[in-house]
């Protein structure tokens, strides 16, 4: 589960500069909320 949270934070970091690189720029209000269910692939 850790690992799941940490690559979903990391893309959304990315996201957020790129987004920040064209000038876009975005305040979320609500935290992200982590449910902790199986990974299917």
């Amino acid at each position: 589960m850790d690992l799941r949270r940490q690559m979903l934070d990391n893309a959304s970091q990315r996201i957020t500069f790129k987004l920040q690189e064209y000038g876009m720029a975005f305040d979320l209000e609500q935290p992200s909320i982590y449910v902790d269910s199986k990974i299917t692939v």
